[in-house]
């Protein structure tokens, strides 16, 4: 089943799609969508940036059909303690974010898009996937 998105969701995917750049998997510019690690299902890292890249059509096609394969590809890209760290923040308990809260975090990814479109494309791209998680999680 389809979750349905909300403002803060499509906000959120705009801001992956602007920081990435180019596809995560692939290096290929284009039509890009947001693509979560985990599903936007797990509310305590729904929003979460770490928990999200960029992917083509294709690329993103492949991540849900072969998750096997995925999961590996994540693994060389973010390293394993990354993932685990992940798949516990996915699976802690977390209560529904109040619109109060949902609000200040769509002022923040605002900022942060208006932030990444004033640095020029070529410069974004060389923050590839792979080199946020040195160190972050």
């Amino acid at each position: 089943m389809k979750i349905k998105q909300n403002k803060y969701d499509i906000r959120f995917s705009k801001l992956i799609r602007t920081r990435d750049v180019v596809c995560q998997r692939c290096l290929k510019g284009g039509r890009l969508e947001c693509s979560h690690i985990f599903s936007r299902r797990h509310k305590a890292i729904r929003h979460d940036t770490r928990n999200a890249k960029a992917l083509c059509f294709k690329c993103h096609r492949w991540w849900h059909e072969d998750p096997a394969e995925a999961n590996n590809w994540l693994i060389s890209t973010i390293g394993q303690v990354n993932a685990d760290n992940l798949l516990r923040m996915a699976h802690s308990t977390h209560k529904n974010p109040q619109k109060a809260e949902l609000e200040l975090l769509y002022e923040e990814m605002e900022k942060e898009i208006d932030y990444l479109e004033s640095i020029p494309e070529e410069n974004r791209e060389k923050l590839q996937f792979r080199n946020r998680y040195k160190g972050v999680i």
